[in-house]
């Protein structure tokens, strides 16, 4: 990884105050996490509590309908699931860095759309059970399906580049993800709500109670989940501190895993995999520079033989193969580029896209200069061929 012209007084600290830092900015990160009192054992105690108020409500009753616990229960979740998003007011307000990026895979909100997919699974199980195939039933089919079509576009999109400020994306473009979390909003709310208009009972009966305390745990099965998933800022920072300690990583790599973590990826980082592999395999091509180079040298001197000639066309393939991985790859890295600067506009690391640039640049005249001089081997070799058949 190169940094360009960057200078950090964090790691100018000595060993152990860089140590004492890493430590205090994982125990931060965990309170931060945890300080709305959500943290397990509280929800734990929360499940069980709300069992219980649901036993003894129906302990205390002679008759019962499931079906309308049942109608209530998927017509009360739809609701939660689409306005869970109310439970990040009272998250603290954190830093934000409009120049960083990410991927629309480390955003995507995978729990909400489990959840929603057990809700609708679930219901199209049970309603064809107790009342055959009606027009909820069709509608959680919808729900399920809608859900499926966001999944595959997650999945094709995981890797597109996105403002690091957005903490939940279906889609990499604003307006087409509000078009879409609109339409999933719709139709689930449209599932939930002839859901629970099938319920016969009376919003103070013993099934409507029960109902709530199914919900109730759902939800806290939910909040559970999210937060043990959205913990995994403080699972990497264990694992950057273990990096540093057992692995001898730098300060400089050791803080700049800890920056990409909480603010995201700047240029460098971004285009952190094909840069490096790019400038691995530009490093092969020095070795082929000599190898041909070494070919022309023996034709020069009439030394070249037919076991010369296999291993030249040997390598011959070989270079080609990895000039072509090299393009490749560029293109690749020039998409990359394009989608940062269209995300970030006014980027201001302008120095590391200059960098990148012009080692691009320099690769390509490179890998030119290198299929001129192989092609002109190639023309002594056939030379040569012909003048022995001619001998």
């Amino acid at each position: 990884m190169i940094e360009i012209n960057k200078s950090n007084k964090i790691t100018n600290l000595s060993d152990a105050d860089f140590l004492a830092f890493l430590y205090a900015e994982r125990n931060r990160e965990n309170s931060l996490n945890e300080y709305q009192g959500w943290n397990n054992w509280a929800l734990v105690g929360a499940f069980v509590t709300v069992v219980c108020a649901g036993y003894a409500v129906l302990k205390n009753c002679c008759t019962f309908n499931w079906n309308d616990v049942f109608y209530y229960s998927v017509g009360i979740i739809p609701f939660f699931l689409i306005y869970h998003t109310w439970w990040r007011a009272f998250k603290r307000e954190r830093g934000v860095d409009f120049y960083k990026v990410r991927m629309l895979k480390e955003i995507a909100p995978y729990v909400q759309i489990v959840f929603v997919l057990i809700c609708a699974i679930a219901a199209t199980i049970i309603i064809p059970i107790i009342d055959g195939f009606n027009v909820t039933f069709w509608w959680w089919v919808a729900v399920i399906a809608v859900y499926i079509i966001a999944i595959i576009l997650v999945f094709i999109f995981r890797n597109k580049i996105i403002p690091a400020f957005y903490q939940e994306l279906f889609l990499p473009w604003f307006w087409g993800n509000t078009v879409l979390v609109g339409i999933m909003g719709a139709v689930l709310a449209t599932a939930g709500g002839k859901s629970f208009r099938m319920s016969e009972s009376s919003l103070y009966s013993a099934e409507f109670t029960v109902a709530a305390c199914i919900t109730a745990c759902f939800i806290i099965v939910f909040i559970f989940t999210t937060i043990n998933t959205n913990n995994k800022s403080v699972r990497r920072f264990d694992k950057i501190i273990d990096n540093y300690i057992y692995t001898n990583d730098t300060k400089e790599e050791t803080y700049r895993r800890i920056a990409i973590n909480r603010m995201g990826y700047g240029v460098m980082e971004a285009c952190d995999k094909e840069f490096n592999e790019i400038n691995r395999l530009m490093k092969t091509l020095v070795e082929d520079d000599k190898y041909i180079e070494s070919i022309e040298v023996l034709l020069d001197n009439d030394q070249f033989t037919i076991n010369h000639l296999h291993d030249f066309d040997n390598k011959v393939k070989t270079v080609c193969e990895n000039q072509t991985i090299i393009l490749e790859l560029s293109q690749k890295l020039s998409g990359k580029l394009k989608e940062i600067i269209n995300v970030v506009p006014i980027y201001k690391s302008i120095p590391e896209l200059d960098y990148i640039i012009n080692t691009s640049v320099a690769n390509g005249k490179r890998i030119d200069a290198l299929s001129a001089k192989t092609k002109g081997v190639i023309g002594k070799i056939e030379k040569h061929i012909i003048r022995d058949n001619n001998a």
